[in-house]
């Protein structure tokens, strides 16, 4: 399962935003611990990217690409970078994740209804 940290509802257009993508298992194995095994953020897969549609028109703004939407990591987790001033002001955009685990054995593509709005 793939979520968003740090994905606020508005940007302003001309800004950057560094949004925080957090990976962990949908079913956990059941274990008895003092902490929940919910809260253990699991790193992204290497092949790990992200699209952009237009979330009225359903229209892929920046699709799927091995070179330019690869899912970054740091010290602090995964996370992607956006320009605002890259989006048409005043319109609702749409966050989509593709995974690939095994060597391409397996494709996920996550579509989470992550949405923000790019405003003037």
């Amino acid at each position: 399962m793939v979520y968003t940290k740090t994905l606020a509802p508005a940007y302003p257009s001309g800004s950057r935003a560094r949004i925080r993508v957090v990976g962990r298992e949908t079913y956990p194995a059941k274990t008895y611990s003092t902490s929940s095994q919910m809260l253990t953020v699991k790193y992204l897969p290497t092949s790990s990217y992200y699209c952009i549609k237009d979330d009225r028109t359903q229209q892929v703004i920046i699709p799927f690409s091995e070179d330019y939407t690869k899912i970054n990591c740091d010290a602090d987790g995964n996370y992607l970078d956006l320009w605002m001033n890259c989006f048409q002001p005043d319109r609702y955009y749409r966050l989509l994740f593709k995974i690939i685990k095994n060597g391409g054995a397996i494709q996920e593509i996550f579509d989470n209804d992550y949405s923000f709005k790019v405003t003037r």
